[in-house]
């Protein structure tokens, strides 16, 4: 048996955080919870990375002639409406098309604004995308997507917008 005088000389918080570290403890959980929020927030209102979202489009394609009346190929425009789901506006720098068998050969926003187009807090933007049909069956099969060239306070970056539910748009295309 041990006497109680052995017992008042132990230390009874042997083992356990000093005051000190068990603040700088709380300190430190409480930042990292801060800055995860923080992130998050700037992430969701679009101030880190642009929210956009694709809500429609269409496409008519055509076959091209030269001066003889020679077929030459096919050209067409590809529309987009694009929408900025952000709390800031998003500045569109550069347009591309992600899609097999197109190649893009213009970008012009409405009422044939060229780029670059900013798109407000909330609002939407069309672009009309003239493209070129370099393969006609792969083009027809698979969809085409846009992606965005956005410049932000930090730089620029390449956004592929979000599509609701299956608008994977597929090229209207006469093949033969």
């Amino acid at each position: 048996m041990v006497s109680p005088e052995i017992w008042e000389r132990l230390d009874h918080r042997a083992g356990m955080l000093t005051r000190r570290q068990a603040w700088r403890w709380r300190a430190t959980a409480a930042a990292g919870a801060a800055t995860a929020l923080l992130v998050l927030a700037g992430w969701f209102s679009g101030a880190l990375f642009p929210r956009v979202e694709e809500l429609g489009g269409n496409s008519s394609v055509r076959r091209s002639q030269d001066e003889l009346g020679r077929p030459t190929g096919l050209q067409g425009t590809v529309s987009r409406y694009l929408h900025n789901q952000g709390h800031f506006p998003v500045t569109v720098t550069g347009v591309g098309v992600e899609g097999a068998g197109l190649t893009m050969t213009s970008a012009r926003g409405e009422d044939g604004r060229a780029l670059p187009l900013t798109i407000p807090a909330g609002q939407g933007v069309s672009l009309s995308l003239g493209v070129v049909v370099t393969d006609c069956a792969a083009a027809a099969s698979t969809g085409s997507r846009v992606v965005l060239e956005v410049d932000r306070w930090w730089g620029r970056v390449a956004v592929r917008p979000e599509v609701r539910g299956d608008l994977y748009h597929a090229v209207d295309l006469d093949c033969r």
